[in-house]
C-alpha cells in the first residue's frame, strides 16, 4: 500500500489527534501517576478497529509503564483492570469484535468528530 493512500493518510490523521486529545485531557499515568505521554490502546488497533477510537479503550501511560505493558509486564494490565473495574472491562469484551468497515468515508467521520 502506498503512503499516499488517502485511508492511511486519514487514518494517521484520526490516530494523531486521538492520541493528542487523550494526553490533552490525562496529565498522569494511570498507573504510576508519572507525566502522560502516550494513550495506550488497553485493546490492541489491530484487534479491534470498534474500539481504536473510543476513550475508554484508551489508557494514559507514561511511556516506561507502557514499554512495560508490551514486553509482557503483565502487572500493567492488572493494574489497569483493577482501576478501571469489571463493567469497563466487560463494555471492552462486548465490544471487541464488533465489525467496522475502515474505508474512507469512515475515517472522514471519525477526523470530524474527533475534530468537534
Amino acid at each position: 500500500m502506498s503512503k499516499h493512500n488517502p485511508i492511511r493518510i486519514l487514518r494517521n490523521q484520526c490516530d494523531a489527534l486521538i492520541q493528542e486529545i487523550g494526553l490533552k485531557n490525562n496529565k498522569k499515568c494511570f498507573v504510576c501517576l508519572n507525566r502522560a505521554e502516550v494513550m495506550h490502546h488497553f485493546i490492541l488497533k489491530s484487534l479491534s478497529s470498534a474500539l481504536r477510537y473510543d476513550f475508554r479503550n484508551l489508557i494514559p501511560l507514561c511511556n516506561l509503564c507502557h514499554f512495560r505493558n508490551h514486553k509482557g509486564d503483565f502487572e500493567i494490565a492488572a493494574i489497569i483492570t483493577q482501576k478501571k473495574g469489571k463493567e469497563w472491562l466487560t463494555y471492552l469484551k462486548e465490544n471487541r469484535r464488533k465489525y467496522v468497515q475502515t474505508n474512507l468515508k469512515y475515517y472522514q467521520n471519525i477526523l470530524t468528530k474527533l475534530k468537534l
